[in-house]
């Protein structure tokens, strides 16, 4: 279904206007390019905005940010990786530069799988690679469970690569969703408008993870400026909304399972483990761990020094090991689907 933009409701169009959504063409790439590209790829609600690196006809690396991030997570990593990848970086739906979903939609892990694939129709890759921080390297795992034949590595930075949650909350969390985004919907208060200090102020009290640096660096692709010259967040307010939808514990070990990608898995520290293994969650992460051990994914975990965006803050603590990982072999593997 295509969306016609007088189509839309009102209040999308205005927060729509923001982006400047309109009819846009795949941009190529010259052969010699280094340097990053901005695109722009149409999408049935608008476009998705992101950056290139490479060689079109190189093996494709598409790089997925975080919760509430933005493809500029991976500007410090970037020049740190193999220059012989086509690298793609994208914000994700109602992120960054990216088009929100319309009014009336959801968010949720099933619709970013589902934009991966619209995005390798698009550059029309028989197969390619996925790098993806938290929130991206979950997506990147569920993707590679339901189309493995696509992906030929898979790389999760901080993350399990699944969260799941109690099946049996599963009717109290989908009832809590549709609430949320009904009161969201009704509720026309005016957008917050912060100057360039205090928006920083506020991200970096939201993510103390980042640095002075990371933090410029984010908010360069994450705020819009108003012609009174005040800013707001361009992120989409939905995405702190519940999701309608969960992957369960009961559900992840069928997902996991499935993956024949070689598997690295980037782990901080002072992150991810961290911040969210407990005593009551440890053994569900497991369980998670066992079930990639039994996938046919060869898993590599390692590591390093640094925080949850270690990748952002201090590349150099994780770009070693991604970089020998991308151009190491391939091993052989029997598909165990």
């Amino acid at each position: 279904m295509n969306f016609a933009l007088k189509s839309l409701p009102a209040n999308y169009l205005k927060f729509a206007n923001y982006f400047r959504i309109q009819p846009t063409l795949k941009m190529s790439v010259s052969s010699s390019s280094s340097k990053l590209e901005e695109i722009s790829i149409p999408m049935p609600w608008g476009h998705i905005a992101g950056k290139l690196r490479g060689n079109t006809n190189s093996e494709a690396v598409l790089c997925l940010h975080g919760w509430q991030d933005n493809c500029n997570t991976f500007d410090t990593l970037l020049p740190m990786l193999p220059p012989d990848k086509f690298y793609v970086l994208i914000d994700l739906p109602g992120h960054g530069k990216s088009s929100p979903y319309p009014q009336g939609l959801f968010y949720s892990m099933y619709c970013y799988v589902d934009l991966v694939e619209r995005i390798r129709k698009h550059f029309s890759w028989s197969t390619f690679n996925l790098l993806g921080h938290s929130l991206g390297g979950n997506v990147s795992t569920v993707y590679s469970s339901a189309f493995p034949e696509y992906v030929e590595r898979l790389i999760m930075i901080d993350t399990f690569g699944i969260h799941p949650y109690s099946i049996k909350k599963t009717p109290d969390q989908l009832r809590n969703s549709i609430e949320k985004y009904h009161n969201y919907e009704q509720d026309n208060r005016p957008e917050k408008e912060y100057t360039y200090e205090d928006a920083k102020k506020r991200l970096g009290t939201a993510n103390p993870t980042l640095t002075e640096r990371s933090l410029d660096i984010l908010l360069e692709r994450g705020l819009q400026k108003k012609e009174n010259g005040s800013y707001f967040f361009s992120r989409d307010f939905r995405h702190t909304l519940p999701h309608p939808c969960y992957i369960s514990g009961t559900q992840a070990p069928y997902f996991i399972r499935r993956i024949t990608a070689e598997t690295l898995r980037i782990l901080a520290d002072d992150g991810f483990v961290k911040m969210y293994v407990t005593d009551q969650t440890r053994p569900l992460h497991a369980m998670l761990q066992s079930c990639f051990s039994d996938a046919n994914c060869h898993l590599e975990e390692i590591s390093v020094p640094g925080n949850h965006h270690v990748h952002l803050n201090t590349p150099e603590n994780c770009a070693q090991q991604i970089s020998a990982f991308l151009q190491r072999p391939p091993v052989k593997q029997t598909s165990s689907i």
